[in-house]
């Protein structure tokens, strides 16, 4: 999985998309995120939501405290269709306590009619509509491997941008 993400308080830059070879019968295992073929579509939307940032810091009469901040912060998710029932993923995002998480990959169209990110460590659904996702994240939050320490992933709603 790769994540390149900065945050400087409420700003957020993306600097990773990814590539799917086209092809007819595609299999989520088969299929590499890394940028998007030329010429496809990137579909960009955002969520824009507060965090909080906690920071130790000193008074005039030298007694620690933990300065506590709450900032406005931009989540980003890029979507390409590989076909109708295929969509490479990138997902950023800062959880309510400023962890950042992110996932890349293939999601699929399950039963349901959502897709479905393809890792099932981290089975995220996706409601992708023509201006507005909703990204709804397993009860685990998709912590290990997606997250900074104790961050999880949380559901949201992203409007396209």
């Amino acid at each position: 999985m790769q994540r390149r993400v900065v945050l400087v308080i409420g700003y957020v830059a993306v600097a990773a998309v990814a590539y799917v070879p086209s092809s007819t019968q595609v299999r989520a295992a088969d299929i590499s995120c890394h940028r998007p073929p030329p010429g496809q579509e990137i579909i960009r939307y955002q969520r824009v939501h507060d965090i909080t940032i906690r920071r130790p810091a000193r008074g005039p009469d030298a007694i620690e405290y933990e300065a506590v901040e709450v900032v406005s912060v931009t989540d980003e998710l890029l979507v390409w269709h590989l076909a109708s029932d295929t969509a490479c993923v990138l997902l950023t995002t800062f959880d309510q306590d400023a962890r950042e998480c992110g996932l890349d990959g293939v999601a699929v169209l399950g039963e349901a009619g959502e897709f479905v990110f393809s890792e099932e460590a981290c089975a995220v659904r996706l409601s992708i509509g023509a201006d507005r996702v909703d990204v709804k994240a397993p009860k685990t939050g998709c912590m290990q491997g997606y997250c900074a320490k104790s961050g999880v992933i949380e559901d949201g709603g992203y409007v396209r941008r």
